[in-house]
């Protein structure tokens, strides 16, 4: 029995969030240290959604909050590009200690939220950040 209700609270959850938000973004040398948010590309994102969620976690210092902010989805077709330096509460990579190209890695979480702020769907991505190896 309690396999049998694991599994459909499993399938209800899943069906909740079918399809994750794609998240993607280029590290550039300039993003070290700095409060300008990288382009995010995000897609798959439900329709009804009317603001995405963005928030940003050094996975190396767990502590550290690096920010996002809160944007309108004025995106179409499920796909949205948030220009760079749209999160104005962003504080961006910056790895002490970052000799010899060793970085941290970063995540960026995005949550899809509808009229009421319920969330529809949610998705991130992570990528190490040195600024001896971005481009």
């Amino acid at each position: 029995m309690k396999a049998f209700l694991a599994t459909l609270l499993a399938a209800a959850s899943f069906s909740t969030f079918a399809q994750g938000l794609t998240v993607d973004w280029t590290w550039k040398k300039d993003h070290n240290c700095s409060i300008t948010s990288p382009e995010l590309a995000i897609g798959n994102i439900p329709e009804g959604t009317k603001k995405l969620e963005v928030n940003m976690r050094d996975l190396d210092f767990r502590n550290f909050d690096h920010g996002g902010g809160i944007v309108d989805y004025t995106g179409s077709n499920g796909n949205m590009t948030l220009a760079a330096g749209a999160l104005k509460q962003y504080k961006g990579p910056c790895p002490g200690g970052d000799f010899y190209g060793f970085g941290h890695d970063y995540v960026i979480y995005v949550s899809a939220l509808g009229a009421d702020d319920t969330k529809l769907a949610s998705g991130n991505n992570k990528k190490t950040f040195s600024s001896t190896t971005a481009k």
